[in-house]
């Protein structure tokens, strides 16, 4: 079961592991796609622009027209204008301009594809437009938004260019906005994409085009992002890629955004099959596992037996034990081991008794060494009193540190501290002291922080006594 769980959980990180690899490499195909699409959209709305653009500078060359584009946007009704436009005429010999007319030629030219126009300025918001049954043009004033305009059949919903025109009699004074129409559905015809994209023109949306309202969240928080390409939270699991093409030649960007799951489910297929592999490996990889641990536990079992007959002291098991096919692994390998313990083990248990005389025998010696230092001690005990008794205390001091001395050195345990070390090598450097008399001085120095680092007994004193067998 262990082995089973590992399995799944590798197979599942491997999994994770490639949906992330092939989730990276299907962002880069969809930000390929993107950009494919970003260069018609760039192209067909390049073409318009440019055209509009060549048109405003035209009306800018004539000055009829100007004028007639400043009656247009300083009148507030319809009967304004056709006064304004009489006023023109009464100061001109020549025909006057008509500029709503001479946008018909932008509303019939194919290319172009303009719908509606609408002129923003203070006086109110008027809309030129061409009605398609009767191929007329007509203007509607009074309007309260550019939005209303939208709303007359055929106008277009999609704002393409918006023009700030000044009076060409006084520079400095702006008369209005004029802003061109197009049917997005007819401009952007052909033009697919999986996920949503939008055209966007700063923080105004030119065209979107997007499934759910949740989408149009995602294009804008895309528009803010500082990477042109990337991945960010929709919410708290799903992730988004997006992508954003700033057109270099004209004034709006494309930006395209696709979810985590839109993406994968755009590649069941491989999903799939990714899937099916690793399950197909994982179902190897168990039925490998199964059948070698079925093997082992067999195995295992028979070095079971053999240790339980063993335990109980029969060692016939292991020497009938037939292991010489089965010593390919490593329970093959411990088996022969185990034998040949069995076989030793047998030949140790034959000397037992033998070995439990010496250990008797080392048990004697042991407590005849034992016998020998008290007698040692309690003999320089005795010569200590006497010393006492006649009042040399010189010599009772050197029989005291050389006892204890002897004491500690029988007694000290192999391990001790670097401070008992040097205790011991300090009641050495006492008794050559005593012996010495006036020919040598010595000075221990250790540091505090070395004071407690185990060490070895009883290796200081061997230096010390190399100064005095041939240094001295």
């Amino acid at each position: 079961m262990g082995n089973a769980v590992a399995i799944l959980v590798l197979c599942m990180l491997c999994f994770l592991g490639v949906s992330v690899f092939f989730t990276t490499i299907w962002a880069a195909q969809q930000r390929q796609e993107a950009q494919d699409t970003f260069s018609v959209v760039e192209k067909k709305i390049g073409t318009v622009k440019d055209q509009l653009n060549e048109y405003i500078e035209s009306c800018y060359a004539s000055r009829k027209m100007m004028q007639d584009a400043r009656a247009l946007f300083t009148a507030e009704t319809e009967a304004g204008y056709v006064h304004k436009r009489l006023g023109n005429s009464k100061s001109s010999s020549a025909q006057i301009a008509y500029m709503p007319g001479d946008m018909k030629k932008l509303f019939v030219n194919r290319r172009i594809q303009v719908r509606g126009v609408t002129f923003v300025s203070g006086e109110g918001t008027k809309a030129v437009w061409l009605d398609r049954v009767s191929g007329d043009i007509h203007v509607t004033f009074g309007l309260k938004s550019e939005e209303e305009a939208m709303k007359i059949p055929g106008f277009g919903n999609m704002m393409l260019s918006s023009f700030e025109i000044r009076d060409p009699d006084s520079i400095s004074r702006q008369l209005g906005t004029i802003t061109f129409w197009v049917d997005r559905e007819e401009l952007l015809r052909g033009v697919s994409l999986s996920g949503a994209w939008a055209v966007m023109q700063g923080e105004k949306v030119l065209h979107a085009d997007y499934g759910q309202g949740k989408e149009m969240k995602w294009l804008r928080a895309a528009a803010n992002m500082e990477e042109s390409q990337g991945w960010f939270y929709g919410n708290r699991y799903e992730r988004i890629f997006y992508t954003v093409f700033p057109s270099s030649q004209y004034d709006f960007s494309y930006i395209s955004v696709i979810n985590s799951n839109t993406i994968w489910d755009l590649n069941r297929r491989t999903l799939i099959a990714t899937s099916l592999v690793l399950v197909i490996l994982a179902g190897g990889a168990l039925l490998v596992s199964f059948l070698g641990i079925r093997n082992d536990a067999r195995f295992l079992s028979n070095i079971m037996q053999m240790l339980g007959a063993m335990e109980n002291g029969d060692f016939s098991v292991a020497k009938n034990l037939d292991i010489h096919e089965e010593n390919k692994n490593e329970y093959g390998r411990i088996a022969i081991a185990l034998k040949d313990v069995s076989q030793k083990l047998e030949g140790y248990i034959r000397t037992e008794y033998i070995l439990k005389l010496k250990q008797q025998e080392a048990a004697m010696r042991a407590l005849k060494h034992q016998i020998n230092p008290h007698f040692l001690y309690n003999t320089l005990e005795s010569i200590r009193s006497k010393a006492l008794m006649w009042g040399d205390e010189e010599t009772a001091e050197a029989i005291t540190q050389l006892g204890t001395l002897y004491r500690m050195i029988v007694h000290c345990p192999d391990v001790i501290s670097m401070k008992e070390e040097v205790e011991l090598l300090e009641m050495y450097l006492r008794i050559m002291s005593l012996r010495f008399a006036g020919n040598f001085v010595y000075q221990l120095e250790v540091e505090k922080e070395a004071e407690e680092v185990r060490t070895l007994s009883f290796w200081l004193q061997p230096l010390a006594e190399n100064f005095f067998t041939h240094g001295f």
